[in-house]
C-alpha cells in the first residue's frame, strides 16, 4: 500500500513549471534594469554654470572696480567655485567677496 502511494504522486506539469521560471526570470530582469539605471544616474551628473549677468562699477574712492557677476548652476550636480580669473589673472580677493542666494 505504501509503495502504491509513492507511485501515484505527481509533480507539477511542465507547462506550469515553465511559466513559473519565465515569471521569475522577468522579475529578476526588471530588478536588474532598475539597479543599472540607478547606477548610471550617479555617473552621468554634470555641472553647468551659466552667467546670468555681469557688470563693473568704479569704486567710490576711484582706485579700482567693483565687479558683480551672477552665475547660475543649471546642471544636475552641485558646483563649487574655488578660483576666479579676470583676463586670465587669478583674483584672490574675489574669493572673499563671493556671495550667493
Amino acid at each position: 500500500m505504501l509503495r502504491n502511494r509513492r507511485l501515484n504522486r505527481r509533480g507539477i506539469s511542465p507547462v506550469i513549471a515553465t511559466i513559473i521560471i519565465v515569471a521569475v526570470a522577468i522579475a529578476i530582469a526588471i530588478a536588474v534594469a532598475f539597479w543599472v539605471v540607478g547606477i548610471a544616474g550617479l555617473f552621468t551628473r554634470f555641472e553647468k554654470l551659466e552667467i546670468s549677468y555681469i557688470y563693473a562699477e568704479p569704486n567710490e574712492d576711484g582706485t579700482g572696480w567693483k565687479i558683480t557677476l551672477m552665475v547660475r548652476n543649471t546642471g544636475s550636480a552641485t558646483a563649487t567655485i574655488d578660483q576666479v580669473f579676470l583676463n586670465g589673472i587669478p583674483n584672490d580677493d574675489a574669493a572673499d567677496a563671493l556671495t550667493g542666494p
